[in-house]
């Protein structure tokens, strides 16, 4: 019967969650926001800062950022837009997909510091996920040990830097702190595996 209503609900028309005069209206309300001082000169700064690292703001997208800063606020609840809210810029400044880390580097240095440290201890992260040694592999438990190690140290880092931030700045570290938890644990799987296959007696 689950199986079943899967089905029916899959062939289900989305429904509109919002009219038009509401979404009207919210486009209005958010353009009415005012753009801070601390705002336009993060905007500013972030477009100096991509231009540095080859990644070209034009006139026209720069512009859009003011609006894109401004949605931000709205949705949040916010009055007023601030440097916070350039988070929001990162899809929003790539040109090409190969710049997003580029552009989430940037952007995260200038507006949330925790932001850029979540992507850099990712990065680390993904670095020892790398490493992982052919699951047939001789030691194969004592290969993965320093791997899971140095991933349990990062999955800390990322969990006390979470616990002494506003809720509202932890979005992206919360995200790392998963990616870090699933290589962890697929790493332990490996090992857990692989010490099983030892308890094997020969010949069982």
């Amino acid at each position: 019967m689950r199986v079943e209503r899967l089905l029916v609900l899959g062939q289900e028309q989305p429904r509109a969650t919002i009219t038009m005069d509401e979404l009207e209206q919210a486009q209005v309300e958010a353009e009415a926001m005012p753009l801070s001082d601390d705002a336009r000169e993060a905007i500013i700064t972030i477009k100096h800062e991509l231009e540095r690292e080859g990644v070209s703001i034009s006139d026209r997208r720069l512009r859009s950022c003011g609006r894109l800063v401004k949605a931000a606020a709205w949705v949040r609840g916010e009055t007023a837009t601030s440097a916070d809210h350039c988070e929001a810029l990162v899809d929003a400044l790539r040109t090409e997909p190969g710049q997003r880390r580029v552009v989430e580097r940037v952007v995260a240095r200038i507006t949330n510091p925790l932001h850029l440290e979540a992507v850099e201890l990712e990065d680390a992260a993904k670095d020892l996920y790398d490493q992982k040694p052919k699951p047939d592999e001789q030691n194969l438990t004592a290969a993965l040990e320093p791997l899971l190690r140095q991933l349990a140290d990062i999955h800390t880092r990322l969990e006390q830097r979470i616990s002494t931030a506003p809720a509202t700045r932890t979005l992206r570290a919360r995200q790392a702190l998963g990616r870090v938890d699933g290589w962890h644990r697929e790493l332990s799987q490996m090992a857990l595996r692989s010490l099983s296959r030892l308890h094997i007696a020969p010949g069982a």
